[in-house]
């Protein structure tokens, strides 16, 4: 079965009600890689991303292969014919690591540790769920859990707004991603992120930078399979003359590159692929996550210009 697995909005605005109604329930928002695990009838397993490639778009790519012991699990009959949802993480490596690990075309050594984050169940007993409710869902993964080997962990799942506002700053303070609120009445819709069924809270402060430059964009598209340039394909920025990013510098002298130019600001910034000098100086004001160790940005993103920096 081709499945892409559904998507989250963000909570923004929304965020305080749906703390506060307990229709919604809440789990940690894990910072790895997504991954569907197909365990059809007969033992055959399979583990799919969320991604796909230009040539089958509609065909998810399978990563079966990158994880060392899929193919010596033997799982108990009660779990075939079942699609759990997770989340693979490595400990120590952050999304973007675990993402280049177990790439379909990584010839990287799988660290010790990895593990499959359960939050949902998306076929059982071998017959799709999507009609079922998040409640249904939940309580059909409790009952399959039973059978999970130890590298399939469900996700604790937190009732209530004391209890939903402590797992928030539980995972602040740890200095992890964030949480997800869901909707116990909602349907799961593949590959869609509809509204009022998961939303994802994530921490996000704002900063002061100085632009010191761009980086130009990359000049064709790449294939998703084989990250081989299309010289066929001109990037939407590179025929426009636009750059790529734009590099900044903090106050303290950290710097880093943001995006999340609109198409009108950067048409107007744009040069030959540069950004034009009379921005060189300016002041912009950019959103990001949190500050890693080593002080950089993590996930900037432009939101204004600032003549003058408040003190």
């Amino acid at each position: 079965m081709n499945v892409f697995p559904m998507g989250a909005k963000q909570a923004k605005d929304k965020f305080e009600s749906l703390m506060e109604n307990d229709l919604y329930i809440a789990q940690e928002k894990i910072d790895g890689v997504r991954a569907l695990i197909h365990l059809y009838k007969g033992g055959v397993i399979k583990v799919t991303t969320r991604g796909a490639s230009v040539d089958a778009p509609d065909i998810p790519i399978e990563i079966t292969h990158r994880i060392p012991y899929i193919n010596d699990w033997q799982p108990h009959s009660e779990l075939l014919g079942c699609i759990i949802d997770t989340e693979i993480t490595i400990p120590g490596l952050d999304s973007a690591q675990v993402a280049g690990i177990v790439s379909y075309k990584s010839q990287v050594e799988i660290p010790n540790g990895i593990q499959f984050n359960a939050f949902d169940i998306i076929a059982y007993d071998n017959k799709t769920v999507f009609s079922w409710n998040q409640k249904q869902r939940l309580h059909g993964l409790l009952v399959k859990s039973r059978y999970f080997p130890e590298w399939l962990v469900p996700l604790p799942i937190y009732y209530g707004t004391e209890a939903k506002y402590n797992l928030l700053d539980e995972v602040f303070s740890c200095g992890k991603e964030g949480i997800m609120l869901k909707n116990l009445n909602s349907m799961y819709i593949p590959g869609k992120k509809p509204a009022n069924t998961w939303y994802k809270v994530k921490k996000v402060d704002s900063i002061d930078a100085k632009i010191v430059g761009s980086c130009p964009p990359e000049k064709y598209y790449r294939d998703p399979k084989t990250n081989e340039e299309d010289t066929t394909r001109l990037t939407k920025l590179y025929e426009n003359g636009w750059f790529g990013a734009i590099m900044y510098e903090l106050e303290d002298g950290t710097q880093g590159t943001v995006s999340g130019f609109s198409d009108e600001e950067r048409a107007k910034m744009s040069e030959n692929h540069q950004i034009k000098p009379c921005y060189l100086g300016r002041w912009i004001e950019l959103k990001f996550m949190e500050k890693t160790k080593d002080g950089k940005l993590r996930h900037p993103r432009f939101i204004r210009f600032r003549d003058e920096v408040e003190k």
